[in-house]
């Protein structure tokens, strides 16, 4: 970039309220925050310049931890349909993770794979460099009664295998793997992530730390699964037995 170039560049960016994290000599990076609509109309106006890449504040993080070696604080957005993201609209309990592998897919979105270390709490979240950062101390599991634990910990998985018999889309390998797991609350975890279970309600129980708590909460859970999942073995199977039948009129009135 040229010197009258640079001051061209810099000066949309305070148009935009955006600022220049980092300079060298043939490139600007530049962030940028707004609606969708602010962001595609700076980039219109950006379309006299080379533009190299263009990313949004989750890859850039992604992109800073892989590079770094750094884990990242995974939590739930409050909003999932809010486009600009601030501190206060991320859950302040999520997951510590480390990423595994990161691909790039053609729509130009990230697959990222990664590997639960544990769950935390963040004490702080700010924004820096167009990333959000965030303090976290690690929320360990509060245990109680053992035996309460054992006798709500076989409940849960007696209903969990009774789902996957009704539940055809949970995989013999995911099913498997559950079954090898002895500690309720890593149980309690992974068994999240097979169910079809309400955001909300997967927050709640990633907040609660006595077990038996966590356990009594997961077991409402799974009770509600079991019921839809029924319900819609018995639906498809009524929707099967109409097209099997239909099928079966016209055959006959083709004859």
């Amino acid at each position: 970039t040229t010197q009258l170039t640079r001051v061209a560049i810099v000066q949309l960016v305070e148009l935009f309220h955006g600022y220049i994290p980092n300079v060298n000599k043939d490139e600007l990076c530049i962030a940028i925050s707004g609606t969708p609509e602010t962001i595609e109309h700076f980039l219109a106006l950006m379309a006299d310049y080379k533009i190299v890449e263009v990313a949004r504040t989750g890859s850039t993080a992604v992109s800073r931890a892989s590079e770094q070696n750094l884990d990242l604080f995974v939590a739930m957005q409050k909003d999932a349909q809010k486009e600009e993201v601030a501190p206060d609209d991320v859950c302040r309990v999520g997951t510590v993770v480390k990423i595994k592998q990161i691909a790039k897919l053609p729509s130009n979105n990230l697959r990222i794979t990664v590997t639960g270390v544990y769950r935390a709490k963040a004490e702080e979240i700010y924004e820096e460099d167009g990333c959000l950062f965030a303090n976290v101390s690690e929320l360990k599991a509060v245990h109680g009664d053992p035996v309460l634990e054992e006798a709500y910990f076989r409940t849960a998985q007696d209903v969990m295998r009774e789902i996957r018999s009704n539940e055809m889309r949970i995989s013999r390998e995911s099913a498997s793997a559950l079954d090898t797991i002895e500690d309720p609350d890593a149980y309690i975890g992974n068994a999240l992530m097979l169910l079809h279970i309400r955001e909300e309600m997967k927050q709640k129980i990633l907040e609660t730390t006595g077990v038996v708590e966590r356990l009594k909460l997961f077991e409402r859970c799974l009770n509600d699964e079991l019921e839809i999942a029924k319900l819609e073995k018995k639906i498809s199977a009524t929707v099967r037995k109409n097209i099997d039948k239909n099928q079966k009129e016209y055959f006959l009135r083709e004859q």
